[in-house]
């Protein structure tokens, strides 16, 4: 949960940040984020939470935000979209890596398989179900919520 509040706090940081657009923060970036790869790929620093993997994956992502932006890069439609199925993504993925474990015949091509094949797989089918979650139930119940709460406030 304790990654969930590092988001929010990653939210409000870059909007006050970006705002003033301090010149400092491109340097500061990009040292932050070459830190981070150089923690991350120690091997130290593994595991869920803060004190593990989230504190380190923050401040990359911070980081790689403030470098797209201050930079005023391009944003391929291939991440926007990856960025609008996360939630779905975030949801989903557990019910693919546990439905490979219990019915591995069941998965073709993957069910029997593993290491860099399995994990390919995996992500292969969660894409899958994340994108169909993210069209036909996420999508529409957004909408209908937005309906709901405009009619009610008119």
């Amino acid at each position: 949960m304790l990654n969930f509040v590092l988001g929010m706090m990653a939210y409000y940081i870059f909007n006050k940040s970006i705002k003033i657009k301090l010149k400092f923060l491109l340097p500061v970036s990009y040292t932050i984020l070459g830190i981070s790869i150089l923690l991350l790929a120690s091997g130290k620093f593994t595991g869920h939470g803060i004190t593990n993997f989230g504190i380190i994956s923050f401040l990359g992502f911070m980081s790689i935000i403030f470098i797209v932006e201050l930079n005023n890069a391009h944003i391929h439609k291939w991440l926007l979209f990856l960025g609008n199925i996360s939630y779905s993504l975030y949801l989903s993925h557990v019910v693919i890596i546990l439905s490979l474990e219990k019915y591995k015949e069941s998965f073709p091509l993957i069910g029997e398989t593993e290491g860099f094949a399995k994990v390919t797989g995996i992500l292969m089918y969660s894409l899958i179900l994340s994108s169909l979650m993210f069209y036909f139930v996420e999508k529409p119940s957004i909408k209908a919520l937005r309906n709901y709460y405009n009619k009610k406030a008119a």
